[in-house]
């Protein structure tokens, strides 16, 4: 079993909490080894709008509510998840199609590699769907330790005589949580 030593002082030898340890010696993580997979940090972002439409075609628009972190890791990898309580197409032959979009250093969005740019992660085809969307994505960064990394939601309505697909409606909002994973 591991042992978790602080200041010098082994706190807990794998089995018991060792008593006699005194003072508060801070706690510093920045050589930790972490196994793969484990998740490092963790950001969020809720829309706080109850409808958000585009209506520009072929073309991906931004959801808003974007996240942003500063990378832990060269070449990190993100696994971001979306939800949204409410996608409608707003009309019986709209289609939308959601994707995952990224922003490596200020180099500004553009989408994920690996992702197909005409499906998505998530199309709906279904006329005026009124239902919940979602998608797991994880994402291998080209970035070095130090620089940020900001993932956002963009959209588009692919096909369809309605004017407009919304990604959340009906007072509905949606929620997105990125981590940044341990290789």
């Amino acid at each position: 079993m591991a042992t978790l030593s602080v200041g010098g002082n082994t706190v807990f030898d794998g089995a018991t909490l060792q008593s006699g340890v005194t003072g508060s010696p801070a706690l510093n993580l920045s050589n930790a080894t972490f196994p793969a997979g484990h998740v490092l940090q963790t950001v969020h972002s809720r829309s706080t709008q109850t409808s958000i439409s585009h209506t520009s075609g072929n073309n991906y628009g931004p959801g808003g509510f974007p996240v942003e972190m500063t990378a832990l890791q060269t070449n990190g990898k993100y696994y971001a998840t979306f939800f949204s309580g409410r996608v409608d197409a707003n009309s019986t032959d709209n289609v939308i199609v959601i994707s995952l979009f990224k922003n490596e250093n200020g180099a500004g969005y553009s989408e994920c590699t690996g992702i197909s740019s005409s499906t998505g992660l998530n199309m709906e085809i279904a006329g005026e769907y009124k239902g919940s969307a979602h998608f797991s994505y994880v994402y291998t960064a080209t970035i070095t330790a130090g620089q940020t990394i900001a993932f956002q939601v963009y959209y588009k309505k692919i096909s369809g005589s309605g004017s407009s697909v919304h990604l959340t409606n009906g007072g509905n909002e949606f929620e997105f949580i990125v981590q940044e994973l341990a290789l």
